[in-house]
């Protein structure tokens, strides 16, 4: 985990977030992964109402990545599975009511992002990892590779 001051006073202002706080995080992310782009296209913030539920609602969103040699990238998403940094804490599983498919990964590009579970609760507090589970995976070659 990195920690690192802000310039961003007030995390709930979503217009000052994205103006401000998505060049500090993309820097950062560049900075630690040595990454030559980074794209943020979503983000979630915890309840402001001032109430003390226990939890949050977020949501998840996947978006393309660079491949070569496909025309089509289908997939299909059944599970995530979050993980708190506690190592005595039990693994939190969101099951999809149904499965969730992309029927091409490929369109979604530049910000361009698909949800594929939305507003569930999520206790506060730091994760140390998260699980997509995939239940289809299907890709078709592009053109020229069919020979």
């Amino acid at each position: 985990m990195h920690r690192r001051p802000t310039i961003v006073d007030d995390l709930y202002d979503d217009a000052h977030v994205e103006q401000d706080y998505y060049q500090e995080i993309e820097a950062l992310v560049r900075e630690a992964t040595g990454a030559s782009q980074v794209v943020i296209f979503d983000h979630t913030r915890r309840r402001d109402d001032g109430g003390s539920s226990g939890s949050g609602s977020t949501s998840f969103s996947v978006t393309d990545a660079p491949v070569d040699d496909v025309e089509i990238v289908k997939v299909t998403f059944s599970r995530i599975d979050l993980k708190p940094a506690d190592d005595d804490a039990e693994v939190l599983s969101y099951e999809f009511d149904e499965p969730v498919t992309i029927d091409n990964l490929l369109a979604l590009t530049g910000n361009d992002a698909e949800p594929i579970l939305e507003g569930v609760d999520v206790p506060p507090g730091d994760y140390q990892w998260l699980r997509v589970y995939v239940c289809l995976l299907y890709t078709s070659p592009s053109p020229r590779d069919r020979g």
